[in-house]
């Protein structure tokens, strides 16, 4: 595949305004970021609140503390945004809005996830990464639909084989999300379970050269 063919595909997603012609967000600003020879991708949720100013994905707080945990496993100052390591995408590709309760996002809907699934898969498909870093249960889930019903104290610090068709044969190490409004890394044990899972992305990234 070209670089151009690529940047088509990309461009097309960007353009996508399905959610706002169904009336589920007031605007659309689709963000992604990297290159079809990524050897890893990073899935999360859905882009923040900055995603029209700042149309690069985890540039912001979230960002920050995933750049640390690639630190922790052996990854180089500015690796997040390498395009040549690094793909960076989500399973809805818009700002979702603000939870009804205040506090955080909105966890995007089953309709804008299926509207979303297209552009997925042909991510997927293109980029056909070794390595699948899903962000939190709903990336997680998308990627090991069996493991939906469970916490994710037991399935972070685990790889698994994708079970998501688009993505091949790619292994999947779940990491819980960077979000500083998550309390999920509050307790010592969920600490210790992302520690036991950048140990394992420090061994894998030595082991390929990533």
């Amino acid at each position: 595949m070209s670089a151009d063919q690529f940047a088509a595909i990309q461009h097309e997603i960007r353009g996508c305004t399905r959610c706002v012609e169904a009336g589920l967000i007031p605007d659309a600003h689709p963000i992604l970021f990297g290159s079809p020879h990524a050897r890893m991708l990073i899935l999360g949720q859905a882009p923040g609140p900055t995603a029209a100013e700042r149309p690069l994905p985890y540039s912001g707080a979230s960002g920050k503390t995933l750049q640390s945990w690639l630190a922790r496993a052996g990854f180089d100052n500015g690796a997040l945004h390498d395009p040549k390591r690094f793909y960076l995408t989500s399973t809805t590709k818009c700002f979702p809005g603000r939870s009804a309760t205040g506090k955080g996002d909105r966890a995007p809907s089953r309709i804008e996830i299926d509207f979303c699934r297209e552009h997925l898969d042909v991510e997927l498909s293109w980029v056909q990464p070794e390595l699948i870093l899903p962000l939190g249960k709903l990336a997680i889930g998308t990627m090991l639909s069996s493991t939906r019903r469970s916490p994710l104290a037991s399935i972070v610090g685990e790889i698994y084989p994708a079970e998501y068709a688009a993505a091949g044969e790619a292994r999947v190490l779940p990491l819980p999300h960077p979000s500083g409004v998550s309390r999920w890394h509050n307790a010592p044990a969920n600490q210790e379970r992302l520690a036991l899972a950048l140990t394992k992305l420090a061994a894998l990234r030595q082991a390929h050269g990533w």
